[in-house]
């Protein structure tokens, strides 16, 4: 897809039969021609977009049946044997001890953003928006400290700490945290 008047191209991947956006380039200010010809013979549509900042929403406040959902795809790609050594290698606690907060999602914006307590990461769950389930996840590092990136990673962090809602997982299940 391209955007034309912020000159993105947003690539989007098929996961069972789910398209989701997976990549986005921001185009430089000196435009190769040849970058924008794959979309010349589409028709152009001009979008409304939503007021996004109305409609994210607690994990906890959203339907129960989509509540679980999308936590069984957190579930899925956090209790992994892979994830749960990168998380205790990263927390040095074990995995009983970890706290997960959840950002606040909107269902037609299909990532899921979660942070876990000690971690300079920034975990994605890309679902889709129909299924609900897991259609790619990724764990993105915030950089090192003293960068510009590592900033707004922390701020990202303490944005989805102090909205989102907090978990631990016991026994292979997210559990909203008591404290």
């Amino acid at each position: 897809m391209w955007v034309d008047g912020l000159k993105w191209i947003i690539s989007f991947d098929d996961r069972s039969g789910e398209l989701f956006p997976f990549n986005v380039n921001h185009a430089p200010e000196y435009i190769n021609p040849n970058a924008s010809l794959p979309f010349a013979r589409l028709a152009k549509a001009t979008v409304e977009l939503p007021a996004y900042a109305d409609s994210f929403h607690k994990i906890i406040a959203v339907k129960a049946v989509t509540r679980e959902k999308l936590l069984e795809a957190l579930t899925h790609e956090v209790s992994t044997d892979k994830m749960l050594a990168f998380f205790k290698e990263q927390t040095g606690q074990p995995f009983e001890k970890l706290r997960f907060w959840v950002a606040p999602v909107d269902l037609d914006f299909p990532v899921l953003l979660y942070t876990v307590e000690g971690m300079p990461y920034v975990g994605k769950i890309y679902f889709g928006t129909r299924s609900l389930k897991s259609l790619y996840a990724e764990c993105n590092y915030i950089t090192d400290p003293g960068s510009k990136t590592h900033e707004q990673g922390l701020k990202l962090i303490k944005a989805i700490k102090a909205e989102g809602t907090a978990f631990e997982l016991k026994h292979g299940q997210l559990i909203p945290s008591v404290k």
